[in-house]
C-alpha cells in the first residue's frame, strides 16, 4: 500500500484525493516524469522491471491522465 501526504485531504472521516501528476507517480516509482510518460505511451525502450514498477504505482494510486490538458 502506498501512502503520500501531499495528495490527500482527510476531513470528517472522508478522504479526498487530488489528481496526481506524472512527477508524483515518478517520485513514488523512483523514476523520472519522462519515464512515466514513456510507460503510459507504451514506448518500447523501457525495461520490463521499470514498466512493471510504474504500472504498479499507477494501479495502486488510481492514477488517471488528464486527457483534456493538451487539447488545443
Amino acid at each position: 500500500m502506498i501512502v503520500w501526504n501531499e495528495s490527500a485531504l482527510i476531513s470528517n472521516g472522508l478522504c479526498y484525493m487530488k489528481r496526481l501528476t506524472l512527477e508524483e507517480i515518478g517520485k513514488i516509482a523512483g523514476v523520472s516524469r519522462a519515464t512515466v510518460s514513456r510507460v503510459i505511451n507504451n514506448h518500447p525502450n523501457i525495461s520490463d522491471e521499470v514498466r512493471e514498477r510504474v504500472q504498479e504505482v499507477i494501479a495502486e494510486t488510481g492514477y488517471q491522465p488528464n486527457l483534456g490538458k493538451n487539447v488545443v
